[in-house]
């Protein structure tokens, strides 16, 4: 039932709009659960239409690589942050630029030297 691309570009302008509306009411309760549910169609047709445009941009190798490493980059890009923060003044675009080429190798790194070695544990424990 969820398999509807018009579902999905509904859960595309919902979660759009939630971003841009800014009620503190609004963004600190009901805004993420509208969002979680606005994300369903969106990833059932992903899933069961990984041809059709604009899903195909999920197969290319960097997108690939990006989800590989994610997990990474949501805990390291706040301390990245943090610290340029602290000893740096720089511009906001300029913040996202030097994150990302802080984060991304250093998430790399974390998922060859800890995250690969702990899923070989957990297989090998389980």
């Amino acid at each position: 039932v969820f398999d509807r691309p018009w579902l999905a570009m509904l859960g595309v302008l919902i979660v759009l709009g939630s971003q841009a509306y800014r009620a503190e009411w609004f963004t600190h309760t009901f805004r993420y659960t509208l969002q979680c549910l606005c994300f369903v169609p969106i990833f059932v047709c992903a899933m069961s239409r990984p041809t059709a445009f604009p899903f195909t941009a999920l197969n290319w190798k960097w997108v690939q690589w990006i989800g590989g490493v994610s997990y990474g980059l949501y805990l390291y890009h706040y301390l990245v942050i943090a610290l340029l923060a602290e000893y740096l003044r720089l511009s906001r675009p300029l913040v996202l630029i030097v994150t990302l080429a802080i984060s991304l190798p250093l998430c790399a790194l974390s998922e060859r030297l800890i995250e690969r070695p702990a899923a070989r544990l957990r297989k090998r424990f389980s």
